[in-house]
C-alpha cells in the first residue's frame, strides 16, 4: 500500500524481549536467572563442610601439648636434682606427663591403623616425635643422675665454704638459707656438718653431710652414702 514503508531485510523487527542489552543499561537490568541464557554464570550453592571424626582423632598433637610436655620434663628434672627428690615437682611432672601420654598414644595408634591418617604421620612427623623425644631425653638424664650431679657440682664450693666456717673455732652452730642452689638448714655435729635440704623426700629428711676423712661418726642418726671426698648423701627416715 502507498502509506506503508517498504520493508527491507535489515529492518526486520525483533520482539522487545530479545533486544540485546547495551553496556549503559546492562547494570540496571534485573538479575533474573530465567532471562539469562547461554554461558551465563549460575550462582554457587553453599556446600556444607563435614568434619571427619577420624581425622579429628588422628591429627597431630596440638601446639599446646609441646610446651606442656617441656614443662613436665622440667619439673621432673628439677625434682630429681635434689637428694630424696622434690616431691611437689616430681608429682606434678608425673601427673602432667601421664595426662599427655593418655592424649598422645591413642591418637598416634589411631593415625597408624587408619589408612587416611598415615600421610599425616609423615607430614607432621616433627610434632609427633617431639613428645616421645623429650620423654626419652628426660628419662636418660635422670637415669644417669645428670640433674643431681650438675646441681651438686655447682653448689659444692658454697657448701664447703660454709662447712669450713661452721667447724672453724667459734663458727656458727646453725645456718638457714640458700647455699649454692639448695635451700638448706645446716647444723654442726661435733666435727661434721649436716645440710638438710628443704622440701625433699616423702617419709624422711634428706640432704648432705660434710665429714673429714674417716667417715661420719654419727651414723646412728641416719643413712649415709658416700659421694666423693668428705661428702656424703644423708637421710633421716621416720
Amino acid at each position: 500500500m502507498p502509506g506503508n514503508a517498504p520493508r527491507t531485510p535489515g529492518n526486520t523487527s525483533r520482539p522487545p524481549g530479545n533486544v540485546p542489552l547495551s553496556p549503559e543499561n546492562a547494570s540496571s537490568a534485573p538479575e533474573d536467572a530465567s532471562s539469562v541464557t547461554g554461558d551465563a554464570v549460575r550462582p554457587r550453592r553453599a556446600v556444607p563442610v563435614r568434619v571427619s571424626l577420624g581425622r579429628m582423632f588422628t591429627g597431630p598433637p596440638g601446639l599446646m601439648m609441646i610446651p606442656l610436655a617441656a614443662f613436665a620434663c622440667a619439673c621432673l628434672l628439677y625434682g630429681a636434682s635434689a637428694p630424696g627428690g622434690h616431691l611437689t615437682e616430681v608429682g606434678s611432672g608425673i601427673l602432667l606427663g601421664l595426662t599427655l601420654a593418655v592424649a598422645w598414644v591413642p591418637r598416634f595408634l589411631a593415625g597408624l591403623l587408619r589408612q587416611e591418617g598415615r600421610p599425616g604421620l609423615l607430614r607432621h612427623r616433627a610434632r609427633w616425635a617431639a613428645l616421645p623425644a623429650m620423654g626419652a631425653v628426660t628419662a636418660a638424664l635422670i637415669g644417669f643422675h645428670v640433674p643431681y650431679d650438675v646441681r651438686f657440682a655447682l653448689s659444692e664450693p658454697g657448701l664447703e665454704r660454709l662447712a669450713q666456717k661452721m667447724t672453724a673455732g667459734n663458727g656458727p652452730a646453725y645456718h638457714e638459707g640458700w647455699v649454692g642452689l639448695y635451700p638448706v638448714y645446716a647444723r654442726r655435729v661435733d666435727g661434721d656438718v649436716i645440710f638438710m635440704v628443704r622440701n625433699t623426700g616423702f617419709l624422711g629428711t634428706h640432704g648432705f653431710a660434710w665429714s673429714p676423712p674417716g667417715g661420719p661418726p654419727h651414723r646412728h642418726e641416719g643413712g649415709y652414702t658416700h659421694l666423693r671426698g668428705p661428702w656424703y648423701e644423708w637421710r633421716a627416715d621416720f
